[in-house]
């Protein structure tokens, strides 16, 4: 009988196969493989600790474009960024900057993030002008997360400690 049992969450995709790799190499054959469910809470190495605090800008496009259901944005300019982090490796982040002429009331400076090393971009999040945006250069977007998925933060709810660092939220 083995006196410990280790469990190793949230292994990447790309890691799987090195990782069984090297524990069969270590005489650890038969390895407890389980995936991870959407409805599962993070753990510990999923949570914003693992952060990229690293990003560095390494590429700028003009017109690049992105087609939504109902309409195609033209960005401009499109800025792509990398980060590190300590599950996924290398995250590329892009932030595409256009003006949507008929959004809440006007037209509206819009920036949106996507998540992505070229192509297809996944869009992520989007932020929009403040009503005082010409003054303030503000953007605003909603916290999405709350319930660990999609739902919303009100504005009375607390944020994970992650938002403590801007600003304002």
């Amino acid at each position: 009988m083995s006196p410990f049992s280790v469990t190793v969450q949230d292994v990447p995709d790309r890691e799987l196969g090195v990782l069984v790799s090297k524990l069969a190499a270590a005489g650890f054959d038969s390895p407890v493989i389980e995936a991870v469910g959407a409805n599962r809470a993070p753990s510990r190495a999923a949570t914003p600790t693992d952060l990229p605090t690293d990003w560095r800008r390494v590429e700028e496009r003009e017109a690049q474009s992105y087609r939504w259901p109902k309409w195609r944005d033209l960005y401009a300019p499109y800025r792509v960024f990398v980060g590190s982090t300590r599950g996924e490796g290398p995250v590329h982040v892009a932030l595409g900057k256009t003006v949507r002429e008929s959004a809440w009331g006007r037209a509206r400076t819009y920036v949106v993030a996507f998540k992505s090393s070229g192509s297809p971009q996944d869009p992520v999040a989007e932020f929009v002008a403040a009503d005082d945006y010409e003054e303030t250069r503000e953007l605003v977007a909603v916290i999405r997360g709350s319930d660990g998925g999609r739902r919303m933060y009100g504005a009375g709810d607390a944020l994970p400690g992650v938002y403590a660092e801007f600003f304002r939220t």
